[in-house]
C-alpha cells in the first residue's frame, strides 16, 4: 500500500496531556548501596555511577546491587522510571539474561512484589532505558535492584539519572460510552486469535465445528521489518487481499472478523517495547493513512464486525504522540469515512488490566474497549518454570477470585462507563501445570462479567495451540485433551446463547 505523508503533525501532536503528578529520585541521592559481587560505585566528571564489570568466567551468576528509596508520592499511580545507562558487552544471545533494572518492594500478604525492565543488553553508548508500571496503594519503602543477570561485559548506571515520574492521570470521568443498534443488537461474541499466516476453508469449518462465531485475524510482522514503510506496504497489502478473500469464506461459517493491526509500521524499541511510531511523525502519519485506506476499502463489508486498531500498545513515558490519542486519531479518520463500524482501542502496556486505571473513554460512537489476559506471566507463559495454577505463584496465592482482583479495573471501566469490553488474547502454553484450569476460570469470568472473547490462538506457535499436549521440549498432535475440552466448553455457549 502506497501512502502518501499528509499534514496531520499538527493534529497528532496534541495529547490527553502530562498528568502533572509527582517526580523525583526517591530519596537515592541519599540512599546506601548493597553492592553485588563485581559491583563498585564511582565519581566521574561530577556523576555518581554505580559500574558493573561481570568477567565471563562468571557469566552464570546473577550480581545485583540495592539501595532504598521512598515510593509513597507514587502510591496508586502509574508511574515511569528512567535512568541512563553505558553498556559494553552483555549482549542478547540464547540462553543469557542481561541488565536488571527492577523495583521492589513488598505486599500485606510478605509477597515480593517485582517491577522491571524489558530486556536490556548492550553493547549501547549512554542512552535512557526506562519501565512502566503502576505502584500499590500500599507503597512505602521499597528497593532500587540494578544489575546483570546471567551475562557477562559491563554496565553503567547513571545514578544521577535516576528518575520517577508519573505521566499518566487516573480515570475519573463518568462519561457513558455511545453505541448504535449495529453493535447493541450484536450476539456475544467468543473465538479465536487467527493463526500468523493464511487461513483456509477447512480453518473456518473447524472453528464452526468447535463453536465458535468469532476469528481475530492478525496482520503480524516481525518488529524489526517495519522501519522501511515501502516494504511494510507492500507487506500489509498482501495481509489486506488475503483478508478480503476471508469476507467471502467466513459469513458461510457464521463467522464474524476482526481485523487486527498486529504489528504497527515502526515497529517496537527492542529494550522497552515502546512503539516507534509514538516518536516518529512519519511512521505516525502512516499509521493513521493505514486506517484511512482500510475503512474506505472494506466499508459496508458484512463479514467485518470491527477494526483493532493496533495490538498491545505500550507507552512508557512522556512521548511525541501519546498511545490513545493516536488511537482515537485514527479512529476520527475512520468515522470520516464509516459512521458505525465498531473501533476496537487497546490499553497500554500491552493492553495489560492494571493498565485500566487509567485508561480513557474515547468520545465517539461504537468504541469497544480491549485487554489481554496473561496475568501472572510467570505461570502463562512459564517465566517461572513448572509453575502451577491454581497455587503459589510468586508468593502469591492464584486462583479464581485472584483472576478476578486482576480484573477488577477492567470491571470498574466497564460498568462506570457502560462499555463494551472485549478480551482480545488470554492463554496459558501448552505445558504449563493446571493450564486447563486457568483457561476455564478466565472465561468463566469473562461469561459472567457479559464481555466478548478470543482465545489466543488458533493453530499458531505449539506454545497456544490447543490441538497439541506435551512439554517444552516436544508436543504433539492431540485431538482431545484437557485444555482444548476448556476451551470448547466456553465456545459451545454460542450454540446455545442468543
Amino acid at each position: 500500500m502506497k501512502i502518501k505523508l499528509g499534514i496531520l503533525a499538527a493534529l497528532l501532536a496534541g495529547s490527553f496531556g502530562a498528568a502533572g503528578g509527582p517526580a523525583g529520585d526517591c530519596g537515592l541521592a541519599q540512599a546506601e548501596w548493597k553492592l553485588g559481587t563485581h559491583s563498585r560505585l564511582e565519581e566521574r566528571d561530577g556523576k555518581r555511577l554505580l559500574v558493573v564489570e561481570v568477567p565471563e568466567k562468571d557469566r552464570n551468576g546473577s550480581y545485583l546491587s540495592r539501595a532504598e528509596i521512598d515510593l509513597s508520592p507514587f502510591r496508586g499511580l502509574p508511574t515511569t522510571f528512567s535512568m541512563r545507562v553505558r553498556i559494553d558487552g552483555i549482549e542478547k544471545e540464547a540462553g543469557r539474561k542481561g541488565i536488571k533494572f527492577m523495583v521492589t518492594y513488598q505486599a500485606p500478604s510478605g509477597a515480593g512484589i517485582w517491577h522491571g525492565g524489558w530486556g536490556i543488553y548492550g553493547p549501547a553508548d549512554w542512552r535512557s532505558v526506562s519501565f512502566l508500571s503502576p505502584i500499590d496503594d500500599y507503597t512505602g519503602k521499597a528497593e532500587l535492584v540494578l544489575g546483570v543477570e546471567k551475562n557477562f561485559g559491563k554496565v553503567e548506571f547513571d545514578l544521577d539519572s535516576f528518575r520517577a515520574e508519573n505521566h499518566f492521570d487516573l480515570d475519573q470521568s463518568s462519561a457513558r460510552a455511545v453505541y448504535t443498534d449495529r453493535v447493541l443488537k450484536e450476539k456475544r461474541l467468543r473465538g479465536v486469535m487467527s493463526p500468523g499466516g493464511n487461513m483456509t476453508e477447512d480453518d473456518f469449518r473447524t472453528l464452526r465445528e468447535w463453536g465458535a462465531n468469532l476469528v481475530r485475524f492478525q496482520m503480524q510482522r516481525l518488529y524489526q521489518d517495519c522501519t522501511d514503510l515501502d516494504a511494510y506496504g507492500r507487506w500489509l497489502k498482501g495481509r489486506l487481499d488475503h483478508f478480503e478473500k476471508l469476507t467471502e469464506i467466513a459469513p458461510r461459517y457464521g463467522i464474524r472478523l476482526i481485523l487486527d493491526l498486529h504489528s504497527a509500521p515502526g515497529g517496537r524499541r527492542s529494550d522497552s517495547a515502546e512503539l516507534l511510531m509514538l516518536h516518529s511523525e512519519e511512521y505516525a502519519q502512516y499509521f493513521v493513512r493505514i486506517w484511512e485506506e482500510i475503512a474506505r476499502r472494506f466499508k459496508g463489508n458484512p463479514a467485518v464486525f470491527a477494526y483493532d486498531l493496533v495490538n498491545e500498545p505500550y507507552q512508557t513515558g512522556a512521548a511525541r504522540f501519546d498511545y490513545l490519542e493516536l488511537q482515537k486519531r485514527a479512529a476520527e479518520a475512520i468515522r470520516r469515512i464509516d459512521p458505525e463500524v465498531p473501533i476496537i482501542v487497546e490499553a497500554n502496556q500491552l493492553a495489560a488490566p492494571v493498565a485500566f486505571r487509567y485508561f480513557r473513554l474515547l468520545e465517539l460512537p461504537n468504541i469497544v474497549y480491549q485487554a489481554h489476559m496473561y496475568v501472572p506471566e510467570s505461570f502463562t507463559h512459564q517465566n517461572t518454570p513448572g509453575s502451577r495454577y491454581p497455587g503459589v505463584i510468586s508468593g502469591i496465592e492464584w486462583n479464581k477470585e485472584q483472576l478476578r482482583h486482576t480484573l477488577e479495573p477492567v470491571r470498574r471501566f466497564q460498568q462506570r462507563h457502560r462499555a463494551r469490553i472485549y478480551i482480545g488474547e488470554f492463554s496459558a502454553k501448552t505445558w504449563a501445570p493446571g493450564a486447563e484450569r486457568y483457561i476455564a476460570d478466565c472465561i468463566s469470568l469473562f461469561e459472567e462479567y457479559g464481555w466478548d472473547w478470543s482465545y489466543h490462538a488458533f493453530r499458531e506457535a505449539r506454545s497456544w495451540n490447543v490441538e497439541l499436549e506435551g512439554t517444552q521440549e516436544k508436543t504433539v498432535p492431540s485431538a482431545d485433551n484437557p485444555r482444548k475440552k476448556a476451551l470448547l466448553e466456553g465456545l459451545g455457549k454460542n450454540l446455545v446463547t442468543p
